[in-house]
């Protein structure tokens, strides 16, 4: 029997109905038809996704310029051996208002990445935790830390120039640490144990009866 896509395609009286190697060569090019057209939807509904992601229109000279510093920031930190090819700059209304480079091995801090440290070199700028309407760039792809600290800010937008796979080829652990973060708390390698749940809830209700408590 024909289903209701052959039938629309070559009606009931149709003499290959009656041929049974037609109706299977009809089924496959059915079947190929609405592949083709679901195919193209999943495409353009990737694409509609891409380009909702990707923002509204910047100026390439300018996000150049910022880059460009960011760049000379992380060589010149790398050369210094304060720590890795990274750095950070932050912009607000077309003027840097904080940057600096990786120091992590300068200052014996693992948090000391240079988008953090660019993040942290604005705030005390503005005199604000948030840098909202700001964009950041970056050398590399922000690790988990670092695409953190810029949702805590309220990063406007983020430019980066190596990818997270880049970082990786030099041996950094961002790609790692994105996996780790995918598993549930018992398959990671650090343990997670929750403990005195009652106790810390009850902290979590002063703190939210206190008047006049700053949201962040």
């Amino acid at each position: 029997m024909l289903d209701q896509n052959e039938q629309l395609c070559l009606g009931h009286d149709s003499q290959w109905t009656h041929d049974p190697s037609r109706r299977i060569w009809l089924k496959q090019a059915i079947g190929l038809s609405l592949a083709g057209t679901v195919g193209l939807g999943l495409f353009e509904s990737a694409l509609a996704e891409q380009q909702k992601v990707a923002g509204p229109a910047f100026n390439e000279e300018e996000a150049k310029k910022f880059m460009s510093r960011a760049l000379e920031l992380a060589l010149k930190g790398a050369q210094s051996g304060a720590g890795g090819p990274f750095a950070g700059v932050v912009v607000k209304d077309g003027k840097i208002i904080g940057e600096s480079f990786n120091k992590v091995l300068a200052n014996q801090d693992p948090t000391a990445h240079g988008e953090v440290m660019a993040i942290r070199n604005a705030c005390k700028t503005l005199k604000s935790f948030s840098l909202a309407g700001c964009d950041l760039y970056t050398t590399g792809e922000p690790c988990p830390m670092c695409l953190s600290a810029a949702y805590w800010a309220k990063i406007n937008r983020i430019f980066f120039g190596f990818s997270i796979q880049d970082a990786t080829d030099i041996d950094f652990e961002d790609e790692y640490q994105y996996n780790e973060f995918k598993k549930p708390l018992a398959q990671r390698k650090i343990p997670e144990t929750q403990i005195m749940r009652k106790e810390a809830l009850e902290l979590t209700k002063k703190f939210a009866a206190t008047p006049d408590r700053a949201r962040y």
